[in-house]
């Protein structure tokens, strides 16, 4: 079994047990009833998830109000905590906000590779130098005189691409447990209904 494979079944284990019920949350029509607290709980438990199978230490989420509307959020390393953007942690949608907070726990786990490579052996050598020079040499969204420079970066590429590949396993959570909540649903109405007709068969008798 390779390490892939691994986190899958450790995915699939806490999706079943712990985390269910907060990344049935993420489904627009619930989470636009939560409240700016109820949220952050939410993101906050995707980063434990994400962390803890990833074997890296669980970032701390925080919002901030004053960023501009182009700036979704940031990692720092030295206080290994995820800063997002109010904006998007309010907004209408959780799409944006759980994808930043996957963007930015992914470079949480980039600089964990570089830190404690002891810990990812699923990570080739030639892989984490390439993250920790990029690291070590980093272009900001802010500083950068192309933003391609920004973008293109070994860091951000690997980052952009795994939070939208893995926001969609998380869709696809949210749509087959849907689907297991609606049987559910119309199993015990069925249930109740037959129950009903059993015991007014039984005060006519």
């Amino acid at each position: 079994m390779n390490v892939d494979d691994k986190w899958s079944i450790d995915k699939e284990k806490a999706l079943g047990h712990k985390y269910r019920p907060y990344f049935k949350k993420l489904e627009d029509s619930k989470w636009q009833k939560l409240s700016y607290e109820e949220r952050c709980e939410v993101l906050q438990k995707v980063e434990e998830y994400e962390a803890l199978t990833h074997n890296r230490p669980v970032a701390i989420f925080q919002t901030r109000d004053s960023m501009p509307l182009q700036s979704r959020g940031y990692y720092s390393p030295k206080s290994n905590t995820i800063t997002q953007n109010y904006q998007y942690t309010m907004s209408n949608s959780s799409e944006m906000a759980l994808q930043n907070v996957l963007h930015e726990g992914r470079h949480g786990y980039q600089w964990d590779c570089i830190k404690n490579p002891q810990n990812h052996p699923e990570i080739s050598e030639s892989q984490r130098k390439e993250w920790e020079q990029n690291l070590n040499n980093y272009i900001s969204a802010q500083s950068a005189e192309d933003k391609m420079q920004y973008f293109m970066q070994p860091v951000e590429v690997d980052a952009r691409t795994y939070a939208q590949s893995e926001a969609k396993r998380y869709e696809q959570f949210r749509q087959q447990h849907k689907r297991t909540d609606g049987l559910d649903q119309h199993s015990t109405s069925v249930d109740l209904s037959t129950k009903s007709k059993i015991e007014k068969r039984g005060r006519t008798q």
